[in-house]
């Protein structure tokens, strides 16, 4: 089982509803079809803390520091120490 993505348009969009009709959020969850009603609940604690802005935030852990998506490049010489440096000359 997957785990959902809603676009930030969506999340206000329900949020809009649910507050134009006095709906709870299970009431809301059933609507539009979304499984767990505590996922409405998280996007509008979202929303009322930080705004529109904070409905596009990603799903999951965040990454760590260092992190990255790229690959790392494996084929790059590693530096020699001085020691190293001396025997190759030998």
């Amino acid at each position: 089982m997957s785990k959902s993505n809603y676009s930030g348009e969506f999340k206000l969009s329900v949020l809009k509803y649910r507050h134009n009709h006095k709906l709870f959020y299970k009431e809301t969850a059933e609507y539009f079809n979304i499984k767990n009603p505590s996922t409405i609940a998280h996007w509008n604690k979202k929303y009322e803390e930080g705004g529109f802005e904070s409905l596009w935030g990603t799903v999951g852990r965040p990454k760590k520091n260092g992190d990255s998506d790229m690959p790392k490049d494996t084929n790059k010489p590693k530096k020699l120490d001085k020691s190293e440096r001396e025997e190759l000359i030998e």
